[in-house]
């Protein structure tokens, strides 16, 4: 797996922000660790079925998830995440509006399925600032345990630096405050998806550089190097043994791999194959077109 780098002035990106569910569902897959069809996706997370369908459909445009077509046991299409990871390259000061909704869906939709914020009722001042660090987590009692140990630690921290202050103080000195904090941990009202991590990164701090064109949704590279050089070659007309001569490996390893690339590719077809590639790496100089997907060694 790898991280898909974007930028936020990519309007998918906002779409994708605007959208908890959708990148609940994303981080829902990352986790499952393997491929699942749409309807047990819609039984797992409760979600209605058409919701879970224009989920997938926008995380497969992005490029973070690709589905795998039904056969052999698979039923119906299943859908498997690409990448581990997101990462958002943001110029800050341009970008600020975009991250600011951005933070008051994802706020928002964490707030939803949480008991009624006791404090609601007296917002911060004007000029002021409150800010809301939201993990939904799946917590067993050990760890809701260990969690109330480490919570009491920090709590016998604090307190010991207000006690410091208060000893340290002159009578002269202003008793002003200038951090406050709050834990709330307690069940939700609600099950809820979890919450993807998506970092945001200065523009100029990212690979791309400031000078180099927007990166696209698709990942850089589907392929492994050994899967490209047999993509190749059975672009350029090779049949399977002609490219095991050519690489020096077995038949039955180039059916592994040319399988293994069809599906990364979702294509089923050598038309297919010379399409896709020029679709995501641009020239692959003289193809042939003809020949089926791969069934066994030539």
């Amino acid at each position: 797996m790898e991280t898909l780098e974007l930028q936020m002035s990519d309007g998918r990106v906002s779409e994708l922000m605007a959208d908890p569910t959708t990148l609940g569902t994303w981080e829902y897959l990352r986790r499952l660790g393997k491929a699942a069809s749409a309807d047990a996706l819609a039984t797992a997370t409760g979600l209605p079925l058409p919701t879970v369908h224009g989920a997938l459909d926008r995380l497969t445009a992005l490029g973070v998830v690709r589905q795998l077509p039904a056969g052999g046991k698979r039923r119906s299409p299943a859908y498997e995440v690409t990448v581990d990871a997101l990462r958002v390259g943001c110029d800050f000061r341009r970008d600020r509006a975009l991250l600011e909704a951005s933070a008051r869906s994802i706020t928002g939709h964490a707030l939803s399925v949480m008991p009624p914020d006791p404090f609601a009722d007296s917002p911060a001042p004007k000029g002021h600032w409150r800010g809301y660090f939201i993990t939904l987590a799946h917590l067993t009692l050990d760890e809701v345990a260990e969690l109330r140990r480490r919570l009491t630690a920090v709590v016998e921290f604090t307190d010991m630096l207000a006690r410091k202050r208060d000893a340290g103080q002159h009578a002269d000195d202003p008793p002003l405050c200038n951090y406050g904090f709050m834990f709330r941990v307690e069940p939700l009202v609600r099950p809820a998806l979890p919450l993807a991590t998506v970092r945001f990164v200065a523009a100029r701090d990212t690979s791309w550089g400031e000078d180099q064109p927007p990166v696209t949704a698709q990942p850089k590279s589907p392929l492994s190097d050994r899967e490209y050089e047999v993509a190749l070659a059975l672009a350029r007309g090779l049949n399977q043994r002609e490219v095991a001569e050519q690489l020096g490996v077995k038949p039955g390893t180039v059916l592994t791999l040319t399988k293994r690339l069809y599906r990364k590719l979702r294509i089923t077809r050598r038309a297919e194959l010379v399409t896709r590639l020029q679709e995501v790496y641009g020239s692959v100089g003289e193809a042939s077109t003809d020949g089926p997907a791969p069934t066994s060694p030539p």
